[in-house]
């Protein structure tokens, strides 16, 4: 028995690719890659920000160290747990030890950067509000803030108010 074989047509497997289904494959494969790309970009990006972020905190961590041992000096005191001025208080006591707090200049990635401790309005005789700024030296917009309220352990001693 002989089996011819027909040679005027191909079967689909020997035909190929046409030129219309490689262009589409080609975009599918350049969206899912620009993606993908993107995606890394966004993730590195995020690193970056992050790692400056923990840096911050390490130096407004460390400046609070300082802050924390002074609020541990003050003695207790009757007198300073409900003064006539909210000033004359534990937190007056605290600001007038931490003094006016010179700029911290820093330098990360390449960039300088200056920090700025800040102590707010006094309204509670025992707390004292503290804010820390970083700006980049090149221009005024705030990078990172932290916002924190500092009580000191002998205001503790003090009665309840109600």
């Amino acid at each position: 028995m002989k089996l011819k074989f027909i040679q005027g047509r191909k079967t689909t497997s020997q035909q190929g690719f046409s030129m219309l289904e490689t262009m589409m494959a080609s975009m599918i494969s350049l969206v899912f890659l620009s993606l993908g790309a993107n995606l890394i970009l966004a993730a590195n990006i995020h690193k970056i920000v992050s790692k400056r972020n923990i840096v911050m905190n390490n130096f407004i961590q460390s400046d609070l160290e300082g802050v924390k041992y002074q609020a541990n000096l003050l003695a207790r005191n009757d007198a300073k747990c409900s003064p006539s001025v909210a000033t004359t208080g534990y937190a007056g006591d605290l600001q007038t030890k931490l003094g006016v707090a010179t700029p911290v200049k820093l330098s990360m990635s390449g960039l300088n950067y200056t920090m700025t401790r800040t102590i707010g309005t006094i309204t509670n005789p025992r707390i004292l509000p503290i804010s820390y700024k970083f700006t980049r030296d090149s221009s005024s917009a705030i990078e990172h803030q932290l916002y924190i309220e500092i009580i000191p352990n002998a205001a503790f001693t003090c009665p309840p108010t109600t």
